[in-house]
Parts: C-alpha cells; sequence; structure tokens
C-alpha cells in the first residue's frame, strides 16, 4: 500500500528513490531477524551446554585445548585460541 501511495505521487526519479529506500528497509529487516535467529540459535545450544554442568571455560594452551573435562591436543595454536574462543560461557556473555 505505501508503495502504490509512493507511485501516484511525485517524479519518475523520486519515486524511484523512495521504492528502493522502502526496499532496503524491509531487506534490512530480513537481514536483522536472521542475523537474531542464528544468534539464538547459538545462545540455546551454548545454554544446553552450560546446563549439562560440563562446562567451565575453556582456554587455549598452545596446541591443546581445555575444555575443562578433556583437554583435546595436536592444534595449530591458532586454531586451539580460535576454539577456546567458542566457550559457550563466552557466547552466553
Amino acid at each position: 500500500m505505501f508503495i502504490q501511495v509512493l507511485e501516484e505521487s511525485g517524479s519518475r526519479k523520486r519515486r524511484a528513490r523512495a521504492r528502493s529506500v522502502v526496499e532496503d528497509a524491509l531487506m534490512n529487516n530480513d537481514l536483522v531477524a536472521f542475523l537474531n535467529a542464528r544468534l539464538d540459535e547459538e545462545a540455546a545450544l551454548a545454554q544446553r551446554c552450560d546446563e549439562a554442568g560440563c562446562c567451565g571455560k575453556w582456554t587455549a594452551r598452545g596446541g591443546t585445548v581445555d575444555f575443562c573435562q578433556v583437554d583435546l591436543t595436536g592444534f595449530h595454536p591458532a586454531i586451539a585460541q580460535h576454539v577456546a574462543l567458542h566457550d559457550p560461557a563466552r557466547v552466553l556473555r
């Protein structure tokens, strides 16, 4: 309806710009909704890990990731650090 009102008033260039603004706003709303849904999924998974009582603070030492219950070795140090940054407690902050 809003787009129809835009089409009935103003110059063709102004109408095209207004339509573009409306379409961009709708796309941005979809993007925000999509990102919020993905963040909610990650938070739910992290919450389930935390509820299981098996999560503490994950840390990386060299090529080893300490998951509180078990250490996994053999990672490149950068990958170990990356994995540790996905600690459920950190995701829930």
